[in-house]
């Protein structure tokens, strides 16, 4: 029997599962054809969707999470931001930490409804609790910018080390924005530079990566022949954290 049937066969048996009402098969078949890893199996977001739904109804959390993804981004139907919001919130309350800072972010912005900042700093809170360090950084600016009743600079300087930590590129430009006006302590023009450099290196092309170039290259006109140093410092900051992913499967710091 060669590949092409073996995989034939697989499909029909996960097929003939998910039709007999196995959860795991019905978000597997989903994501098949979602995210096809043999050339031999399509994209079919028509077929996702149905499977996506099936396993989302009965309780699946991670095809929760795909569905209010797709309504979301208008894959295979309209764009429906209630149902999406409606599908985040399900999967965040079963735990995964990815629908937590969906929700958070569609909260906060009034996407699908109404916005409820401080429903959002709370669900971007439990996202960072469980090592999410995109609703950590959120949730930093949400106390940095007094979006929320009690705002704490410290607990945003805390959540910005912590993804600054984990290379989210954000993080390390709102540090050193921090750093340079001493929302942290004495304005310190060296760990801003620092903080930079790294952005630099880590924000894909756009308005954020423009601003932390501007900021790097202002503060080493003062001292342009730092430059190498910084820079050689930022790289080795990156390669110390760009660790294989199976080497930290599983572990989510805990931020207190």
């Amino acid at each position: 029997m060669n590949e092409d049937t073996k995989d034939i066969d697989r499909i029909a048996h996960l097929e003939a599962r998910a039709e007999s009402g196995e959860l795991k098969a019905m978000f597997d078949l989903g994501l098949l054809h979602d995210l096809p890893g043999k050339p031999d199996v399509p994209l079919d977001l028509e077929r996702a969707r149905h499977w996506y739904t099936k396993a989302a109804e009965l309780g699946h959390a991670w095809a929760q999470f795909a569905l209010g993804n797709m309504n979301e981004r208008a894959e295979a139907g309209a764009r429906n931001q209630l149902a999406a919001r409606r599908w985040y919130e399900a999967a965040a309350h079963q735990g995964i930490n990815e629908a937590q800072f969906h929700l958070g972010r569609m909260l906060q912005s009034g996407q699908g409804g109404p916005a409820e900042p401080a429903r959002a700093a709370e669900w971007f809170d439990r996202a960072a609790r469980q090592g999410h360090e995109v609703a950590a950084t959120h949730l930093a600016l949400m106390h940095l910018g007094r979006e929320i009743e009690q705002p704490d600079p410290q607990r945003a300087f805390e959540l910005l080390e912590f993804a600054a930590d984990k290379l989210h590129g954000l993080a390390h430009l709102v540090l050193g924005d921090v750093h340079l006006n001493g929302l942290a302590g004495r304005p310190h023009g060296g760990y801003a530079l620092v903080h930079y450099c790294v952005a630099v290196q880590l924000l894909p092309p756009g308005p954020d990566a423009e601003r932390a170039e501007r900021a790097k290259e202002e503060l080493l006109a003062r001292k342009p022949e730092l430059r190498d140093d910084y820079e050689t410092q930022a790289a080795d900051f990156i390669a110390a954290r760009r660790v294989p992913p199976e080497a930290t499967a599983g572990v989510a710091p805990v931020l207190h």
